[in-house]
């Protein structure tokens, strides 16, 4: 009997997990635009240009997931994977400017701050964020997983294993 087709593999990049919506009032876990865009500067050696590159990249294919917020009224709102089809940033001197893509002028998105998910951002640039760990304590790596054990816990764990 002849095997299916399969289809080939895709050329995108990971796309962060689909299922239950992210909540939108998380108090440690939504990190604004702004603040990536200095280490993601950083790690790309000072070139911002390349920093909105792989920003854009990541928000494209959804391995970063984002929202927005209303400063004149406070509501927010999740920015879907197909928005960043027809919407990039671009980098000046002085920030991020979001463009819609193809075209010189700027969007008229005054009045709106956007915010990344700081577990996706962790995922997809490891190490990036160590000066935004939450401040209960608790990591995006760590939460909800057993404690992880000192080196000097280790060794008396296995001392007394035996």
């Amino acid at each position: 009997m002849p095997k299916k087709p399969t289809r080939k593999a895709s050329n995108t990049k990971p796309r962060a997990a689909a299922g239950k919506p992210l909540p939108l009032d998380h108090p440690t876990n939504w990190l604004p635009i702004d603040e990536l865009n200095g280490p993601l500067t950083q790690r790309n050696g000072g070139v911002r240009h390349l920093a909105a590159i792989d920003l854009n990249d990541a928000l494209e294919c959804g391995a970063v997931r984002c929202m927005c917020r209303n400063v004149r009224r406070g509501d927010r709102k999740h920015l879907l994977r197909t928005f960043w089809a027809d919407f990039e940033f671009s980098s000046w001197s002085d920030g991020l400017f979001l463009m819609r893509r193809g075209h010189r002028g700027f969007a008229h998105f005054l009045g709106l701050v956007i915010y990344v998910w700081k577990p996706d951002v962790a995922r997809r640039w490891p190490g990036l964020l160590k000066q935004h760990a939450t401040p209960e304590g608790e990591s995006e790596e760590t939460r909800g997983r057993s404690p992880k054990y000192t080196p000097v816990e280790l060794l008396a764990l296995q001392l007394y294993q035996k």
